[in-house]
């Protein structure tokens, strides 16, 4: 456990700004002795991804559609993306750190009005397994589920066997792959908070037979 407790990794929201009092905050608790976790704006954390990102991911047969667009294209987008940010979605920009090391970050964001997207989490290799990944866990989902959501998803090679068993043991399930044109084969993995939609996805999965109180959730109400 951290020997002084840490700050508050606060929602920010598209514009920057942090909602109010009805979004209760996030803590990151658990984090191994010496880290932090740090939530900042949007524009910050943009700026340490794109500074950062090589230490981390080898891009070299990454797919970057973007530069194919053309200068209306582009613009076309980046009006869209005005829009995006403008919704007011909750969103985590949350840097880690260890003293004033630079350890990692973490990105997600509302997806809609039940499903969050967890976007991305990178440890620098130095700072991996010592229970970073772990603490987000098991301080984010509980959150997320105190606010209402009905899923958690998150995308992933599927060799990243680190990332998928760590979701795999924090209850994630497999509920699909794709094959996406940028980073090629990825896992979707969804973790659902209602214990309802969990047994159900047994039941879909034919891991287990379809009980009396799942039954009463089949069929239309008229």
């Amino acid at each position: 456990m951290p020997t002084q407790e840490m700050g508050a990794a606060q929602f920010v929201m598209g514009d920057g700004k942090v909602p109010g009092p009805e979004a209760a905050e996030l803590r990151i608790e658990g984090l191994p002795d010496g880290y932090t976790a740090e939530a900042v704006e949007q524009e910050r954390f943009a700026a340490t991804f794109q500074e950062m990102r090589g230490r981390i991911f080898d891009e070299r047969a990454t797919f970057f559609w973007e530069r194919a667009l053309t200068e209306t294209e582009k613009e076309r987008r980046d009006a869209l993306a005005k829009r995006v940010r403008a919704d007011g979605r909750i969103r985590h920009h949350i840097l880690f750190k260890r003293g004033e090391e630079l350890a990692g970050w973490y990105f997600g964001q509302q997806e809609t009005a039940t499903r969050y997207l967890m976007v991305n989490t990178a440890l620098f290799p130095e700072h991996r397994r010592k229970g970073i990944y772990t603490a987000l866990l098991r301080s984010l989902l509980p959150h997320l589920e105190a606010l209402g959501f009905q899923e958690v998803v998150s995308l992933h090679h599927a060799t990243n066997n680190p990332v998928l068993i760590a979701k795999l043991k924090a209850g994630f399930l497999i509920t699909g792959m794709e094959i996406d044109d940028r980073f090629g084969l990825l896992v979707r993995l969804t973790y659902f908070t209602h214990p309802i939609r969990r047994r159900m996805m047994a039941v879909r999965t034919w891991e287990r037979w379809l009980d009396e109180e799942l039954r009463g959730f089949l069929g239309a109400r008229g």
